[in-house]
């Protein structure tokens, strides 16, 4: 299987399509289009919605990227318009099968695990985003990078140029502050 590492477009290219560049906009498609689409994939499980979440995220990608502050946010801004649609599409095809069971804080970013669909119906997915968000930027970058961007520690700490037990110890500190807020939710019980 050949995994295809996340890494990110050069800022130039965000630039130019903020300046109207419609070749950029190209090439930022071509760059970003496997990533997004087996990344709603995963999710959604099934081809045509994938392809659906892909087409709207780069709609969204053009029509709003003068909205974009920084561009050497776009990697983590795309990812997150891409997992919005994921999520809500989501939430449509299962809002008849609800589910009560609890999910393990780790085993919630891990795509291919059958847990990740309980989360996204008990809407735990924002919880935790709304977290991370809270957090100091080295933390947060950490875990947006981790947790939604699916990283692996060694990719993040080379993307962040940090050491990797520090994203290690990162992670932790994410977890033990994460985690109890989830508790607190009634997503799942401690111990």
């Amino acid at each position: 299987m050949n995994k295809q590492v996340n890494r990110r477009i050069e800022t130039a290219y965000i630039q130019r399509l903020k300046d109207g560049d419609k070749a950029a906009f190209r090439k930022i498609y071509e760059f970003y289009k496997d990533s997004i689409y087996y990344f709603a994939l995963k999710i959604v499980k099934n081809r045509a919605d994938a392809e659906e979440i892909l087409q709207e995220t780069f709609t969204v990608v053009y029509q709003s990227i003068g909205t974009l502050k920084s561009n050497d946010a776009f990697h983590s801004w795309i990812f997150s318009i891409a997992f919005n649609f994921t999520q809500s599409m989501y939430r449509k095809k299962a809002k008849h099968n609800e589910s009560d069971v609890g999910i393990d804080v780790e085993d919630l970013f891990w795509i291919d695990n059958e847990q990740r669909t309980m989360v996204e119906r008990k809407e735990m997915y924002d919880d935790v985003k709304t977290e991370l968000r809270k957090l100091p930027e080295k933390f947060k970058d950490v875990g947006m990078m981790k947790y939604f961007e699916d990283l692996t520690i060694d990719e993040i700490a080379q993307e962040l140029d940090i050491p990797s037990g520090t994203v290690k110890t990162r992670l932790q500190k994410i977890r033990s502050v994460i985690q109890p807020k989830l508790v607190e939710k009634g997503y799942f019980s401690e111990g």
